[in-house]
């Protein structure tokens, strides 16, 4: 009788450890960034065309579209969020988001 006691209990044990691993990942995939709506996008470009050579779709050398609020801080991804930003200014902000988006989520809560 001992034995089959012995024989099951590694299984629960496995059990027990997979459950824990499991809800522990929950939360970071409660946290998953959004994926960017591509119809807005769309729709951004052809009300802004790219600065550098006027086309509204494919590549636009040394541009990106950016946020005005950023999606860290509670912005929107909607076309009226939306602006052109060079590279210098896309890795400034890039930058500062990583060290600030608690501060900016606070600051878009508290205005």
């Amino acid at each position: 009788m001992v034995k089959k006691s012995m024989k099951t209990t590694p299984h629960l044990f496995q059990l027990s450890l997979l459950l824990s691993l499991l809800l522990a990942a929950v939360p970071l995939v409660a946290e998953a960034k959004n994926p960017r709506d591509k119809e807005e996008l769309r729709a951004f470009r052809l009300e802004n065309p790219c600065p550098s050579d006027g086309t509204i779709k494919g590549a636009c050398p040394g541009w990106h579209v950016g946020y005005i609020v950023e999606l860290c801080a509670n912005g929107q991804d909607k076309r009226e969020n939306m602006r052109w930003m060079t590279e210098a200014d896309r890795l400034f902000v890039k930058n500062a988001n990583g060290k600030n988006c608690k501060k900016l989520r606070r600051a878009a809560l508290y205005p």
